[in-house]
């Protein structure tokens, strides 16, 4: 749920990676727990919910898998000093 600065753009960005689901806000700019509810069980329940599982999954595999080679990486750059 962003609330101000950077947050509303990162959620977006988040929804667009297909890693997460935004609540939608009154025209007031407010959430209403009906909608924060809905969002959940879409998530957790229905059928929605398992593409957002799976893409998360990828996206941290993927970026074990970056952080394990800049490791690598800096005990190649530690060997060399």
């Amino acid at each position: 749920m962003p609330m101000h600065l950077d947050q509303p753009i990162n959620s977006r960005l988040v929804e667009e990676a297909g890693v997460g689901v935004e609540v939608k806000r009154t025209a007031e700019g407010s959430l209403q727990r009906e909608e924060v509810a809905k969002v959940i069980r879409n998530v957790v329940v229905e059928k929605i919910g398992e593409g957002v599982r799976k893409k998360a999954l990828e996206i941290r595999d993927n970026m074990k898998k970056k952080e394990d080679a800049e490791i690598d990486g800096c005990g190649e750059i530690d060997a060399t000093l």
